[in-house]
Parts: structure tokens; C-alpha cells; sequence
């Protein structure tokens, strides 16, 4: 007989909502935030999609002309001094996309700026998780997607229940959030431990799917 699958349960995730939003984000860690956000992956259903082998990804870094890979792939971790909208300091992370512009809106490209984009492509088949298609982030980040309509994955992760849809519309909005600079180091704690969430089954090997305004 199979264990019954664990439920979402709307009291747990609005206490849980309640205590992040009133979270004190300077003395907390990352592994607090995760422990915050446990209710509301407690029963939460993903649809992922499949990316197939041969796909093209985008990345992009703020330099001058580079003269080597390695100062446009993923740093090694004892160079990352800073937390990242996923990674922490130390570790390291390849952040791509997969459309071309979307590294010059990421990166807050401005006139002046050496922009390096390098195209990358897809070695094998790859399950993909998902956040941050949702219709706050597209009214936020001014996106001209409809994100909620255009992508089957998404509709399905909304379709499994209301209070999966719930979940999955307040942990978009709170991963694609844009703060400011000052904040950023702070507010990246809470993107992290969303992350880690996304990461933790063992199909999801650092493979992460977020939406951009395009």
C-alpha cells in the first residue's frame, strides 16, 4: 500500500505567507527562509516541461572584448563574492536563457555597456522546473507575453488546484521581484531558498526555468 500523497493546506501557507512577509531579512538566513517556505511545497504540483537535446541558450556578461571561455561561462565558486537571484556565495551557477534578448534585460544593460553574449547549445534531453509565469509578474516586469496563456506548463501547474495556483502565482511573484541595488543582497535570500526548493528533487539536477520580461 503507497503512502498517501501530502495536501497543500491553506491555513499552514497562510501562516507560512504571514511570517515572510514580516520576515526580518538582515538577521535571517537562507535556511530559515527555506523552513519558512516548506508549507507551501508540502503537496505543491509542478507540470515541467521537456526541453529536447540541440536547444540554443543565451548568456550574457557585462566586459570588455573577452579572450577566453572561461571569462564567459560560470565562474568558479571561489570567485563568486556575492549572492546571486539563485546561488549563494561560492557557489556557482550558469545563468542562460533561452531567447537572445533576454540577457540585455536581465542584466540592466545601459548606453556604453561592452556587452559579451556567447550562444550555447543543449548536449541531451532535459526536464525543466518552472517559476514566474504568472500575470502579476507580466503586469511587473511589463512583459508583452501573455505568461499564463502561451505556455502549456504553466496552465497545467495552475490546473491542479486552486491553492496550487495560489502558490504558484505568490512564488513567482516573490522570485521575480525586482528590488533595488541596496536591496538586492538582502531580498536574494528568500530567490535562494525558493531555489533550492525548485532544486531539490533529484530530476531537477540545478535546471531552473525563469521568466523575463520580453
Amino acid at each position: 500500500m503507497h503512502d498517501k500523497l501530502p495536501e497543500l493546506i491553506a491555513t499552514d501557507i497562510e501562516k507560512a505567507i504571514s511570517i515572510i512577509e514580516k520576515a526580518d531579512f538582515v538577521n535571517l538566513k537562507i535556511e530559515d527562509f527555506q523552513d519558512y517556505l516548506t508549507p507551501l511545497f508540502r503537496g505543491y504540483k509542478v507540470t515541467a516541461p521537456y526541453f529536447e537535446k540541440g536547444n540554443y541558450l543565451y548568456r550574457g556578461r557585462i566586459c570588455e572584448k573577452p579572450q577566453n571561455i572561461k571569462e564567459i561561462t560560470y565562474p568558479p565558486p571561489e570567485n563568486v563574492k556575492t549572492l546571486g537571484r539563485v546561488n549563494n556565495i561560492g557557489e556557482s551557477f550558469f545563468y542562460a536563457a533561452m531567447a537572445r534578448a533576454v540577457p540585455f534585460f536581465e542584466l540592466n544593460v545601459k548606453k556604453g555597456d561592452y556587452l559579451a553574449l556567447s550562444t550555447w547549445k543543449t548536449t541531451d534531453k532535459l526536464l525543466i522546473n518552472h517559476i514566474g509565469f504568472s500575470k502579476t509578474v507580466q503586469e511587473n516586469l511589463r512583459s508583452n507575453r501573455e505568461l499564463e496563456d502561451i505556455y502549456d506548463f504553466q496552465k497545467s501547474t495552475k490546473a491542479h488546484s486552486d491553492l496550487n495556483s495560489y502558490v504558484s502565482d505568490y512564488l513567482s511573484y516573490k522570485f521575480s521581484k525586482k528590488v533595488d541595488l541596496v536591496e538586492e543582497q538582502l531580498y536574494f535570500k528568500l530567490t535562494i531558498a525558493i531555489s533550492r526548493k525548485l532544486f531539490k528533487s533529484d530530476l531537477f539536477p540545478g535546471l531552473l526555468y525563469p521568466t523575463i520580461a520580453m
